[in-house]
């Protein structure tokens, strides 16, 4: 896509295509059969996570776009198995929050890295993540983000 003179509108439609919430991956939890679904896709899913992440333009639809999709990306990584491209996404989600994004899906977001850095060993992180995702999940009386958490 760099190649192009239209990288940039290239870029955002793939984004939007790929991210853009529907059916059951409107949801922000996708059951195993959706994610297995959406596996195929994975490497296309991560590669506009990244622009949209990084390359668009932070206002509050793209971002909360963003982290919804981080999330669905989460549950299909989480099923791959693949660690190694699943910490990335989410620390970068992370960030976002950190930097005023959507609450609700930062203690979201916080709650699957606190579950990945306590499966990898760093338990200290991962509940500092989850103390932090609890906290959240009381102030906006997300009870389902708080049985998680």
């Amino acid at each position: 896509m760099d190649a192009s003179a239209h990288a940039g509108s290239t870029r955002l439609r793939h984004a939007r295509y790929y991210l853009e919430p529907g059916g059951e991956a409107d949801t922000l939890v996708l059951s195993a059969q959706t994610a297995r679904g959406l596996a195929p896709d994975l490497d296309n899913l991560l590669a506009a996570h990244r622009w949209w992440a990084s390359a668009a333009p932070p206002s509050e639809p793209n971002t909360k776009l963003a982290l919804g999709a981080a999330l669905r990306l989460e549950a299909i990584l989480w099923l791959e198995g693949d660690m190694r491209r699943l910490r990335p996404v989410l620390d970068a989600a992370v960030e976002q929050v950190d930097a005023g994004a959507d609450r609700g899906l930062g203690a979201r977001l916080l709650v699957a890295r606190g579950r990945l850095r306590c499966g990898q060993g760093e338990l200290k992180k991962g509940k500092n993540d989850l103390d932090r995702a609890l906290r959240i999940a009381r102030d906006e009386v997300d009870f389902r983000c708080e049985a998680r958490a």
